[in-house]
């Protein structure tokens, strides 16, 4: 392969997730300026959309180049409004770090899952588990008369995405404090909480779980390979 179309194949993969991301983080930036909910609707955004992008390749260095891609069409619109706001250098760092856990986590995620479900379902599934975590605060809230479900909040708050960047950027506001949050979770309210002093319990879980998922993913896929009826790998 000469190096132009090297070039044009990592253009190829890199591209697409790179521009899309980089066009959605641009509208929440629009919508919401240099504030929380930028950082909060791009770090939702590369965990929803990576699912899809990893299954989009067969080769592991292509699926990595997707998912850095995505986390990098995030990260770029938030340098950018880091010169519009009075977020550090060493913020924007840590939030970049988070993200690209969290996208991580959820690659691991769909291909542990697509291992057994096939890539269509398992990025699917993926999606609907990363909808459904991001939202742990609003639907949870139903049933915080029970004191198990309060204990499991308060065990889950430092290993949120959104509440762990809340609390990396917490002089921009309090999620659960704005006008619609308010009224949509019961945190802060009659189930109190702290947030997270720091990103890495966040961070780091979201890596273990990644590696732990891919890790059991590539061995399926190796026992697959042996266990052919020729009893050669593929």
């Amino acid at each position: 392969m000469t190096p132009r179309s090297k070039f044009i194949q990592f253009i190829t993969i890199a591209l697409p997730p790179f521009l899309l991301l980089a066009l959605l983080t641009s509208c929440c930036y629009v919508a919401a300026g240099a504030t929380l909910g930028l950082y909060l609707g791009g770090l939702a955004l590369a965990m929803l959309l990576t699912p899809q992008f990893t299954v989009a390749h067969r080769a592991p260095i292509d699926r990595v180049l997707s998912v850095a891609s995505v986390v990098d069409g995030v990260g770029i619109v938030w340098l950018v409004a880091l010169f519009r706001s009075d977020l550090t250098f060493g913020q924007w760092l840590a939030a970049y770090v988070l993200l690209a856990a969290c996208a991580f986590g959820a690659a691991g995620a769909t291909l542990g899952l697509a291992r057994c479900l096939g890539d269509l379902f398992g990025s699917a599934l993926t999606t609907v588990l990363a909808v459904a975590w991001l939202s742990l605060p609003i639907w949870l809230s139903a049933w915080i008369q029970h004191a198990a479900v309060v204990r499991a909040i308060d065990t889950l708050v430092p290993f949120h995405p959104l509440l762990a960047m809340n609390g990396l950027l917490v002089h921009m506001g309090v999620w659960g404090e704005g006008p619609l949050m308010y009224q949509l979770t019961s945190l802060g309210q009659d189930v109190p909480y702290s947030l997270p002093s720091s990103v890495a319990m966040c961070a780091g879980a979201h890596l273990l779980l990644g590696g732990a998922l891919l890790l059991l993913s590539a061995v399926g896929k190796a026992r697959a390979a042996i266990d052919e009826p020729d009893g050669h790998r593929r």
